[in-house]
């Protein structure tokens, strides 16, 4: 099996702050490299253990490093808001969307043998319609307008413009 072995981290860095390490995903297209739940050239699902997208990565590690499922929901909300990406084209940010969302089911029901709560799936779902935009790249706005996209600073917990955000952040 190829993620077979547990992931380690160098010294002085925890299993909590990789899953807390902001990303961002610039046109991210359909969302192959944030979950890589199929082959995109051949449409082929791949296997839980086998996928190695951004977000597959903490959903792992948190699988790895938690027991319950209090604590790996809790987790997983942690991995999810940490994962940012936008995408121009509507209909690749749906299956984007779609993509993350399935994939929280999918790495739930391998944990638990079951499916997580309605409950549950909205606020997943909360996260990526915060996290995961229409927008145009190059004017940071929303495409064919002037209108600037605002997401959530989750530690902060408020709306900011995207525009706002500096290279250092």
């Amino acid at each position: 099996r190829p993620n077979s072995e547990k992931i380690q981290f160098p010294e002085g860095k925890t299993w909590k702050d990789y899953v807390r390490d902001n990303r961002l995903e610039i046109t991210c297209g359909e969302a192959p490299y944030i979950v890589s739940r199929y082959d995109t050239t051949t449409g082929e699902t791949i296997p839980i253990e086998e996928r190695i997208g951004l977000l597959d990565r903490k959903l792992r590690v948190v699988g790895e490093n938690t027991e319950t499922s209090g604590e790996w929901l809790e987790w997983v909300q942690e991995a999810y808001k940490s994962i940012y990406a936008y995408e121009w084209q509507g209909d690749n940010l749906l299956i984007a969307r779609e993509s993350m969302l399935i994939s929280f089911i999918e790495y739930y029901q391998q944990k638990f043998g079951k499916r997580p709560l309605l409950k549950s799936i909205n606020y997943i779902a909360y996260i990526i319609s915060w996290n995961v935009w229409q927008m145009d790249g190059l004017k940071k706005t929303v495409p064919g307008t002037d209108i600037p996209c605002k997401i959530k600073d989750w530690k902060a917990d408020k709306e900011i413009l995207f525009k706002d955000i500096g290279e250092d952040d």
